[in-house]
């Protein structure tokens, strides 16, 4: 009696201390890094991060869950002070980021707050820069895109000799409504010397400008010469050597469009300025375009840069240049090099906030590279599954800024993740099959108009053949669901409804429920474990049940929109449905014959899914993007918060598995794992 009583107290004291932990993929999109005295910064999609021992612990800042944090700024004479301009990014043939809002935090990053004053309402800041002379005065550079569609919406370049408290249109002979203001670069030697670039679309050209003042912002000058500073103007610490990213027009080039700053120009004295990047070994001018650059401390001769084709390094000022090798070091996706950083008090040690990844470190100049695990900063997760013969082995489509979706696995429950290289621009549906051949849904060009079934064999990704779909099937989302038994059976829905069934592994198709009214399109589709013969069609207006799979369906009474709906595994007669335009949730315990609204969550915005414990059909977890997870062990009565270790209350899905095992898949924030905190009594043996 002794030892069972023991062995259930450590289980209750086991199961009391779980919380989710971060599994990764690790490694989101990073836009800045910075070294300033001890302290690291990192600006990331996740938000604003520090760490105080040289990248071994992290801390959140700030973040703004709808919002990416894009820039940061931090006063060199006070590292309390800080900046940051959080935006919203918008996807398409010029991708980027817009709606860019201003916040300030003057204790450290404890507390934050936007500033406002004398900035139009419609502002969008492209770029922020601080006078390294007098830290209190900034320069903003106001852009005219909102959602990718150039128009004039407070367009041009700010001042502010307040430390942000006040601001002041600063753009006196250069202030064309035209003009989309995209950078701002204050000398750090010469007081009142400031550079400044704009740029506007008109038809299919692309048009750049580039300006000087010579009286801090007050009157512009506008300047012939494109071999300029527009981005990140800064002095040699040891011989005054001036280095900036300067913008070119762009170009066409194999299929893309590039408008950015391209390259890294050099002055002696801040009078002249030459190119130093035009010799960079890449393949293009959209290749070459550079994105950032870091210059060594204690050399002014040695420059990196990241491009579109890597991570590069010149020891000559820019006579040669070497590749770093920088893409590959994860066998995976690494993307462009945003931000580089080197260490002040020792130039072997380089930062590199990449587009796809993560951050990364090198301590031997460039030659070799880790990881650093900023946990906070992950990929975003839209969909996981499980393989069914082995539990280890996970499946997740997640998406990144340079890769917009891709298929990436665990074969140790999240330990570590390889990504199984699709080649496509985004997947969508995610299942897997009984014998654990996984599927994926997946669009089959860059403008996201056509998409097809796609199966893995260990090595690459293979098309099926699938009947002619119609055009409703274009922008629709892609459901594809795999009978738990069977492995020959599979279900695809084509457009928004119409829904296929296989039951040879792809080869062959047969429709089993089309009914085009518009406005009832297919959300869901659900198989009964217990018996896969019966589904659960779920649409914008009705539920149906077939017995038969699929040759038969017939209409089930609701009492509301349904937006997701889930059954008990061990007992699949008790249902739960999520009303679609209020937090409520609704139970049916007879096969979904009859429904019951289920109180206590009045105080959610909504519901955004809902999931049910495969051993216990009262443990039930629901998610909100506002709230979190919450869970309830009475069958929906009552509910409390199941967040603990969690960073984000954005989720995209929960996964319960039949081994006691949560799952969540977040945004920015990748997957989280926790036991599920209940364990059942074991019998002592005889």
């Amino acid at each position: 009696m002794k030892h069972l009583l023991a062995f259930l107290i450590l289980c209750f004291i086991s199961a009391a201390q779980a919380q989710w932990a971060p599994i990764g993929p690790f490694g989101g999109p990073v836009n800045v890094v910075r070294i300033i005295g001890e302290q690291i910064f990192v600006v990331g999609d996740g938000g604003v991060f520090a760490s105080r021992d040289r990248g071994a612990t992290w801390n959140l800042l700030f973040r703004v869950d709808d919002r990416r944090a894009t820039q940061l700024v931090v006063d060199p004479t006070d590292l309390s002070t800080l900046y940051a301009v959080f935006a919203t990014r918008f996807w398409g043939e010029l991708a980027g980021y817009y709606d860019g809002r201003l916040f300030k935090s003057s204790d450290g990053g404890v507390t934050w707050r936007e500033l406002v004053a004398g900035l139009p309402p419609n502002r969008s800041i492209a770029a922020l820069a601080m006078d390294p002379k007098k830290p209190s005065t900034l320069f903003a550079a106001l852009q005219c895109a909102e959602n990718g569609v150039t128009q004039s919406i407070g367009s041009g370049f700010y001042k502010s000799v307040d430390a942000g408290e006040s601001w002041a249109l600063s753009s006196g002979g250069f202030n064309r409504n035209d003009l989309c203001g995209r950078g701002i670069a204050p000398d750090p030697l010469i007081p009142q010397l400031v550079y400044a670039y704009t740029e506007h679309v008109a038809g299919a050209s692309f048009f750049t400008h580039h300006a000087r003042s010579t009286d801090g912002g007050a009157t512009w000058q506008e300047l012939n010469d494109v071999n300029v500073p527009s981005h990140d103007l800064l002095a040699h610490p040891r011989s005054g050597r001036r280095f900036a990213l300067a913008n070119t027009p762009g170009q066409p080039s194999e299929g893309c469009f590039c408008g950015f700053g391209t390259a890294v120009v050099v002055s002696d004295d801040g009078s002249t300025w030459k190119r130093i990047t035009d010799s960079l070994p890449t393949p293009d001018f959209c290749q070459s375009s550079v994105r950032s650059f870091a210059v060594a401390p204690d050399s002014d001769q040695t420059v990196y840069v990241g491009t579109g084709a890597g991570l590069f390094v010149t020891r000559d000022l820019g006579t040669t240049w070497a590749n770093l090798a920088f893409s590959g070091c994860l066998g995976r996706p690494v993307g462009v090099a945003n931000s580089i950083a080197i260490d002040p008090e020792n130039s072997a040690t380089i930062f590199v906030g990449a587009s796809s990844s993560g951050l990364f470190t090198s301590s031997d100049r460039g030659s070799t590279w880790n990881i650093v695990r900023v946990p906070q900063i992950a990929t975003t997760v839209l969909q996981m599954a499980i393989d069914p013969t082995d539990r280890n082995t996970l499946y997740a489509t997640a998406r990144d800024v340079d890769v917009a979706s891709a298929v990436i696995r665990s074969s140790d429950g999240g330990a570590t993740w390889e990504t199984l290289t699709l080649g496509l621009p985004n997947g969508l549906g995610l299942a897997i099959a009984a014998d654990g051949t996984p599927y994926v849904v997946a669009y089959l060009d860059s403008r996201l108009t056509r998409t097809s079934l796609f199966t893995f064999d260990g090595a690459s990704w293979r098309a099926l053949p699938l009947p002619p779909f119609s055009a409703e099937l274009l922008y629709q989302p892609g459901l594809v669901v795999a009978d738990p038994i069977d492995a020959r059976i599979l279900y695809v829905t084509a457009g928004p409804t119409t829904l296929f069934k296989t039951t040879d592994a792809g080869i062959t198709w047969q429709p089993v429920f089309t009914e085009a009214i518009a406005g009832n399109e297919i959300r869901d589709l659900v198989i009964d474990r217990a018996d896969p013969s019966t589904l659960y069609l779920l649409r914008v207006h009705s539920l149906l049940k077939s017995d038969d799979g699929g040759t038969s369906w017939q209409q089930l009474d609701v009492p509301t929109e349904f937006r997701k709906i889930a059954l008990a595994t061990s007992n699949s007669s008790i249902m739960y449905a999520v009303d679609w335009g209020a937090p409520r949730l609704f139970k049916s315990t007879d096969g979904g014959k009859t429904w019951g609204v289920l109180g206590a969550l009045s105080r959610y915005i909504s519901i955004d899914g809902v999931v049910v414990d495969p051993r216990e059909p009262n443990v039930v977890y629901i998610w909100s993007n506002r709230n979190g997870i919450l869970r309830s062990t009475d069958g929906g009565r009552t509910w409390t918060d199941f967040n603990d270790g969690l960073t984000t209350a954005v989720i995209n899905q929960v996964l319960a598995d039949s081994s006691g095992r949560l799952f969540a898949a977040t945004v920015r924030n990748g997957i989280f794992s926790r036991p599920t905190g209940r364990r059942r009594a074991v019998q002592p043996s005889r």
